[in-house]
């Protein structure tokens, strides 16, 4: 491991109350609800008129996606484990999870068709689904906790531009056809950042807003990512306290041989110490 001791020093590293002002917190929090119920407001107008559904949901065969054709809001847990199924369109009104949403082991799933969800309150799942290409979470503004998208063998294109809020960490591992990630309004990650086995991936523009990053940060076997771009990705944070795990990416003059040697901005020395 690598210990990150400059960069700790440029911005403010800690709690989430420590980088942002319990007004601006409490802001944060009226702002997902209000987004939550304009959504759900909108959708009532036309077939999205079933409102909330109490409790949790498991869809595991086809035919179970149109028994919450029409809601807006599950209050617990979504689970999609649906070897059979193709396409979640009958969920296209949710808005709202307010548990966890897993989605995995689908095995004919190509698309989510959750084009309207804003909100999960726990952790969002993706892992497993070797026939699902792109994951269009275009709405969504806020996670509760983890982000794991895992094992997605035909996974090219995540759209998650609009997501702000996340409670825990973000995983973006083993999607070997992955080259697009759209992750760009995410200023805080207040766990750990891994990006691994991602061997498409030559670029990790999709991660611009990321400010602060409380956890460790782990970029590794992904063999089209030359080693700058997670230089680049340390140079842009203004909090991080963590550890850096680098390796096995496309080698570049940001790669020693051994470890991650980048360039030291203007005025400081070495940067990285491999002893740690």
């Amino acid at each position: 491991m690598i210990a990150w001791s400059n960069y700790a020093a440029r911005g403010t590293v800690g709690t989430w109350g420590d980088s942002m002002p319990k007004p601006a917190q409490t802001a944060c929090l009226i702002l997902a609800v209000m987004l939550v119920t304009a959504a759900c407001e909108e959708d009532t107008s036309s077939d999205c008129n079933k409102g909330v559904f109490t409790g949790h949901v498991t869809i595991a065969d086809d035919s179970e996606p149109a028994s919450y054709e029409g809601y807006t809001q599950i209050t617990g847990n979504l689970t999609i484990s649906c070897p059979n199924c193709e396409t979640l369109e009958a969920l296209s009104c949710l808005a709202s999870v307010g548990g966890d949403l897993a989605v995995s082991t689908n095995g004919s799933l190509e698309a989510l068709d959750v084009g309207r969800l804003v909100h999960v309150g726990g952790s969002l799942y993706a892992q497993q689904n070797p026939s699902l290409a792109d994951l269009d979470l275009r709405s969504l503004r806020v996670v509760g906790s983890w982000l794991t998208i895992r094992d997605n063998a035909a996974l090219s294109a995540i759209h998650s531009g609009a997501l702000n809020t996340i409670g825990g960490d973000v995983a973006i591992s083993d999607n070997g056809a992955l080259t697009t990630v759209e992750l760009g309004s995410l200023w805080k990650v207040p766990g750990s950042l891994a990006v691994t086995g991602n061997g498409a991936l030559a670029d990790l523009d999709g991660l611009a807003g990321l400010l602060f990053l409380e956890g460790g940060l782990t970029v590794s076997s992904n063999g089209a990512l030359p080693f700058c771009e997670t230089c680049e990705l340390l140079d842009q944070l203004q909090g991080f306290a963590g550890e850096v795990s680098c390796s096995s990416n496309l080698v570049d003059e940001c790669w020693s041989g051994t470890a991650l040697d980048c360039p030291p901005p203007a005025g400081d020395g070495a940067i990285l110490d491999p002893e740690g």
